[in-house]
Formats: structure tokens, C-alpha cells, sequence
């Protein structure tokens, strides 16, 4: 997912934030403002998953399934 693409559609949203874990997130990820540190923490949050379910189709991938293909018919 590009996060250009991701970013194109917003909505605003009233949200509580601990001021501790703004300022804690901000000096994590490198960013200034609210706005680049929630969408920064979102985009990473949704590129991780992404690594994640990668690596785990790729594991899956090594599987020999050829055995139970007869067991199916």
C-alpha cells in the first residue's frame, strides 16, 4: 500500500492522545507536528502488518503440499 494512495481520503476525528505518548511517539519516529506523528505511527503500524502477512506467505509458500493432494480425491 503506497501512503500517498492512503492519505488521498480524510475525515476529521476528535481523539484523546496522552500528551507523554505524543511527545514520546514525535521523538521516536522523527516528526513535529500531531498530524505527521499519528499519521506516520498508522502508515508504519499498516506497513508491518503488511511485512508481517508477506513473510508468513512466504513460509507458507516452502510447504510441501504434493502428499495430501491425494488425500483430497
Amino acid at each position: 500500500m503506497k501512503s500517498m494512495d492512503i492519505l488521498s481520503g480524510m475525515t476529521k476525528r476528535l481523539v484523546e492522545i496522552p500528551d507523554e505518548l505524543l511527545v514520546a511517539a514525535q521523538a521516536a519516529l522523527g516528526t513535529a507536528t500531531m498530524k505527521d506523528t499519528i499519521n506516520r505511527a498508522l502508515i508504519n503500524s499498516v506497513t508491518e502488518a503488511e511485512q508481517e502477512l508477506e513473510k508468513a506467505l512466504r513460509f507458507a509458500s516452502t510447504f510441501d503440499t504434493t502428499s495430501r493432494e491425494s488425500a483430497w480425491r
